[in-house]
């Protein structure tokens, strides 16, 4: 019980939850639709739906599975390092973590592979911009404020994303059985 004790409140957790479903889903929904013209020649439309409902059963772990990285980190970590404001810095570490990923695949698939030599000097930037920034955020008002506003107001996402999550996780479960 005392580790419950060392984890942010629930409506702490919430908004930073919306910022990694928003940015997880937000990036799948822009690949599922850069690619559904050309599926639409040779797939149906059940199977452009199940694509659809995977990638939302997908995003959903993805999401969880950070928010649990976060939480554990949390739990870990000294109460000033990241639950007194757990909002304000696991909003930004999430959109510094999960930005700098999806730039990373953007240029991977640019570039090529031979970009992929760069991930092990990327991932130390990455790991070191959020620990910086996640500093900073709570001594910059108007970072402190902003990131606080803009997770609040993403919350309103989850209202979709999570009916739609549990919808494809139901589809997934029966197309398994069946």
């Amino acid at each position: 019980m005392q580790i419950l004790k060392r984890l942010p409140a629930f409506h702490e957790v919430l908004p930073v939850f919306a910022v990694l479903s928003t940015l997880f889903y937000g990036w799948t929904s822009v690949v599922f639709l850069w690619k559904l013209p050309s599926w639409l020649f040779f797939l149906t439309a059940g199977e452009i739906m199940g694509i659809f409902a995977y990638q939302m059963v997908t995003n959903f772990i993805e999401s969880l599975a950070f928010l649990i990285l976060l939480l554990t980190a949390t739990a870990i970590l000294p109460p000033k390092a990241l639950k007194n404001e757990f909002v304000v810095r696991g909003s930004m570490i999430s959109f510094l973590v999960i930005g700098s990923m999806m730039l990373f695949l953007h240029r991977y698939a640019s570039v090529g592979p031979e970009f992929g030599h760069y991930l092990y000097w990327w991932m130390i930037v990455t790991l070191f911009l959020s620990i910086l920034l996640a500093r900073l955020s709570t001594d910059i008002k108007v970072l402190r404020v902003s990131l606080s506003w803009f997770s609040d107001q993403l919350i309103i996402f989850l209202f979709v994303l999570i009916p739609l999550s549990a919808l494809s996780f139901i589809y997934v479960l029966v197309s398994k059985l069946s």
